[in-house]
């Protein structure tokens, strides 16, 4: 090379990719002839994935900032001190990113109502702490795609043998990618069906699951007030049984297509079902009012009823064909829960 400045700016296009391919040929000819080089090379390359790295969280910070978030908790981390020059970089790049939070979204954004929250929740994010690792995170990174800014969790039911599912719209908007869970079908990838995003439902098809029936229907009658109600969700990673009752045939603000609840109910519930004392569904879990202790609120299951027949699923899904006769009018409690348990599944959203 003809001066440092030249060879620098030669690495610096190596490392964005921007070589034309004789010179690629060319580094990587001097990357194995010559050591010095090399080590200059790798150093560059380093110190570009940590400037990118604080670049990301910066976007991440200011993302998470336009949310209300809970209970934040920063993460230590020690920084490793192979190189004067490249390490602090990377330390201060590891310190921006690792931020573990459990969020929950304001209701129709923080422009939106305060007392009302969606029952979203976000899942711990961690990076690394040994030098290897992160080493290794920054070079996958480099290849791959750029880490998810944020991982989310609700929940989601089956509403048809045929694998289609449905959860709450705002547990899955602007998602990447979706993932279903449980612990009889593990994990399992989904196609989008159809969002109705005034009513807060989204329908999905789970891809490759069929299942012989389901036990419960989705009844269109509307339930009673003080009628015996529970839920099955997943604000834990495990299933969470809640019971209560129907306190108010309208939801938050008069809603008419909503109930108003006494379940307990927290963020990684919205999109479980509201089951009644026959097993069957009655609503889906949606949002709960922040002002109010137990005060809660379901997507009545009519307003499910009436998606499915929209024309925009029949014309590319015909008729979704639904579970007719239920096999859990004659169970107790705990046996209806042992069998609803297994069409309950966790709802992990990526976000790139």
């Amino acid at each position: 090379m003809n001066s440092r400045r030249e060879t620098d700016d030669l690495l610096d296009r190596y490392v964005k990719g921007r070589l034309t391919e004789t010179e690629l040929v060319i580094i990587k000819q001097l990357m194995q002839s010559d050591a010095d080089f090399r080590r200059r090379a790798e150093e560059h390359q380093e110190m570009y994935n940590a400037m990118a790295l604080v670049g990301r969280r910066k976007e991440l910070k200011e993302a998470l900032n336009e949310i209300d978030l809970e209970q934040p908790v920063a993460v230590p981390v020690k920084a490793p001190s192979k190189s004067r020059m490249i390490w602090p970089m990377i330390a201060v790049a590891a310190s921006v990113s690792l931020i573990s939070v459990v969020a929950t979204y304001m209701y129709f954004d923080r422009r939106g109502d305060s007392q009302y929250r969606e029952l979203s929740g976000e899942l711990e994010k961690r990076i690394e702490q040994s030098e290897k690792k992160l080493l290794k995170e920054l070079d996958a990174t480099k290849k791959k795609m750029s880490p998810s800014p944020g991982k989310y969790v609700g929940s989601g039911f089956l509403i048809s043998a045929k694998g289609y599912a449905t959860t709450s719209y705002h547990v899955v908007k602007d998602a990447d990618s979706i993932w279903f869970e449980n612990e009889r079908f593990g994990e399992l990838t989904d196609t989008n069906v159809y969002n109705d995003a005034p009513n807060y439902i989204t329908i999905l098809k789970i891809d490759s699951l069929n299942v012989t029936s389901l036990p419960y229907t989705i009844v269109r009658e509307p339930a009673s007030i003080a009628e015996g109600v529970y839920t099955l969700g997943y604000p834990r990673d495990e299933v969470v049984f809640g019971e209560g009752s129907i306190s108010a045939m309208t939801g938050y603000r008069e809603n008419a297509n909503a109930y108003q609840i006494s379940v307990p109910v927290n963020p990684g519930n919205s999109g479980g079902p509201l089951v009644n004392q026959k097993g069957n569904v009655v609503g889906m879990i949606s949002g709960s009012q922040t002002q109010v202790t137990g005060t809660a609120f379901a997507i009545k299951s009519a307003v499910i009823l009436d998606v499915l027949a929209m024309p925009a699923i029949d014309s590319l899904h015909g008729s979704i064909p639904l579970s007719k006769n239920s096999q859990l009018g004659n169970k107790n409690l705990v046996q209806q829960v042992d069998r609803w348990k297994d069409f309950v599944f966790m709802v992990r959203v990526f976000k790139n």
